[in-house]
């Protein structure tokens, strides 16, 4: 069965996204974050940011039958080949400039993986999520966890706590990673309301990651945020309240100064 088949018959999903790209543990991720995900009602439309062609059955089996796919350069071939009438296909770098749709046009958001890649103006594409969403529209978010106990256990152990590697040829790398309290400050600015956040684990923990986990427990630092992931779902209440936090931006004019 190739893509094209699983876009009209999306019943080997999870097989067909471990044969082809994604691990096991990918595929959890990504079946718990769509539990967030409500089904859709006739005719919504949900926009995927920093979309991965093979995963766009898996939307179906939430009923959205109208999807539009932020993709990079990478994967504009093989989201091209997908595009039909229900599947429409946008290459855009999300850290610039806005997304060729309306305001107020969609009725979910998915920023799945995408946020901690970003390298230059992260608000960009929190900017363009609120003024694309509809009032009361929803935005599901997931990102790596900077404070999670296998993050703490490496640093413990005199280990690289974030070891990314370099592929040769972009800068496709983690080059940001969030607190749970980041994020909801981060949707705060977006102008959205953080209407559920949670952190949880997809990999088998070594004996030290449990170990911290259980020392943090003790001492009351977890507050339930110590997994793998981030997920928040939030909701459009309003206008973005802040385009750009200080907690997340450098002042322009001052780091001008400093570096003369």
């Amino acid at each position: 069965m190739n893509t094209k088949d699983l876009i009209r018959s999306p019943k080997s999903n999870v097989e067909f996204l471990s044969n082809v790209i994604l691990t096991k543990q990918n595929v959890e991720r990504i079946n718990r974050t769509l539990e967030y995900l409500p089904t859709a009602k006739k005719g919504e439309i949900l926009l995927d940011i920093g979309s991965y062609a093979c995963m766009i059955p898996l939307f179906h089996n939430k009923d959205y039958k109208n999807i539009i796919a932020v993709t990079n350069v990478e994967w504009e071939e093989m989201n091209k080949n997908l595009e039909n009438d229900n599947l429409r296909v946008i290459v855009k770098d999300m850290e610039k400039g806005r997304l060729p749709l309306k305001k107020e046009s969609v009725d979910a958001v998915l920023l799945l993986e995408v946020l901690e890649h970003f390298s230059i103006d992260p608000m960009n594409c929190m900017v363009e999520i609120n003024r694309v969403l509809k009032k009361n529209g929803i935005l599901i978010l997931t990102t790596p966890n900077a404070i999670s106990k296998k993050i703490i256990s490496r640093v413990l152990a005199g280990r690289n706590p974030i070891p990314e590697k370099f592929n040769g040829f972009n800068s496709d790398r983690h080059n940001r990673l969030y607190t749970p309290e980041e994020i909801k400050k981060l949707i705060k600015s977006s102008g959205l309301e953080v209407e559920k956040i949670k952190t949880f684990d997809v990999s088998n923990q070594y004996l030290v990651a449990r170990l911290t986990a259980c020392v943090c427990d003790l001492f009351n630092w977890t507050q339930g945020y110590r997994g793998d992931y981030i997920l928040a779902k939030g909701v459009k209440k309003g206008k973005i309240i802040d385009r750009k936090p200080d907690w997340l931006y450098k002042d322009r004019e001052r780091w001008k100064k400093g570096m003369v």
